[in-house]
């Protein structure tokens, strides 16, 4: 297969991992971001992405949409599936679910008491986490099945005081001229900001750094609580330090360099405390 091409390509359903899937040539073929049913234009990735069987692509065009295709524009990394009405998106979790029990479970899916998927009352900005990596061009998410950065805030995920926020902190770290971390060199300090929120909108602010020593520590920690808005109130300054030349995002060791290390939350009639790498669920 050619990999400068492109292949013209029937996509029959998903992947248990989300990507639509076709065949060519005798090969199973993986897109991101394409849907049962389209007829769309592929380019494949070169081969030290692909196996004998199964080949990775990018979706180049589409040219029959799938019907509850809601736009044909570029999609995010993070919100792969925001391409499609709500109604669609259950109907095709619930489909891969299936699969997933049916293939790795060994279970006769068709006998188990499967109940539909619980829709959820609020569709975007229902997070409270986001993480974000720092780059030469300021703050972004990682694009798919891959380690380049690109400048994607995820706004359909988070609140607008949030991407408020990223935006503001964003301007603030160029400025203040805080050296990214780069990957391939194992060089640079910064990796990754990470921001958790409750339903009060009070935020804890994480710093992932590369070294136990963070330049500008003690500026930072005076200076970032004054991002507070009537909006949203900072209430804890965190670093976390992982040293691994590694995709972990957070290391074992966490301090407060100003104010609290958790953030509390209560959901119903019981209080969480959760610190910056304690899981907490996203959308809760």
């Amino acid at each position: 297969m050619n990999t400068r091409q492109i292949l013209e390509l029937s996509i029959k359903k998903l992947a248990n991992t989300g990507e639509g899937l076709g065949y060519a040539d005798g090969r199973t073929i993986l897109v991101r971001g394409a849907f049962p049913g389209e007829e769309v234009g592929v380019k494949l990735r070169e081969p030290s992405q692909t196996t004998k069987e199964v080949v990775f692509a990018d979706l180049v065009t589409i040219k029959q949409a799938h019907p509850k295709r809601i736009d044909s524009g570029p999609f995010s990394a993070g919100t792969p599936w925001q391409n499609l009405t709500y109604d669609q998106q259950l109907s095709f979790k619930q489909d891969m679910l299936r699969d997933v029990l049916a293939y790795y479970g060994k279970f006769k899916v068709e006998e188990l008491p499967l109940q539909s998927i619980i829709p959820s009352a609020e569709q975007k900005h229902y997070r409270n986490k986001i993480t974000l990596n720092f780059f030469a061009g300021g703050l972004g998410t990682y694009e798919a099945e891959s380690h380049v950065i690109g400048p994607d805030h995820q706004q359909l995920l988070v609140p607008a005081f949030i991407s408020e926020l990223i935006d503001r902190l964003e301007k603030y770290f160029l400025d203040k001229g805080l050296v990214p971390y780069d990957r391939k060199a194992d060089s640079g300090d910064f990796r990754q900001l990470v921001l958790k929120w409750n339903k009060r909108s009070e935020v804890l602010l994480g710093l992932v750094t590369r070294h136990k020593t963070m330049p500008l520590r003690e500026k930072l920690a005076k200076e970032l609580p004054r991002f507070s808005t009537e909006h949203c109130k900072i209430i804890g300054v965190v670093q976390n330090i992982n040293k691994l030349a590694d995709d972990n995002i957070l290391g074992p060791k966490s301090r407060a360099i100003w104010g609290n290390e958790y953030l509390a939350e209560e959901i119903g009639a019981t209080n969480f405390q959760h610190t910056l790498a304690s899981f907490f669920q996203v959308n809760s």
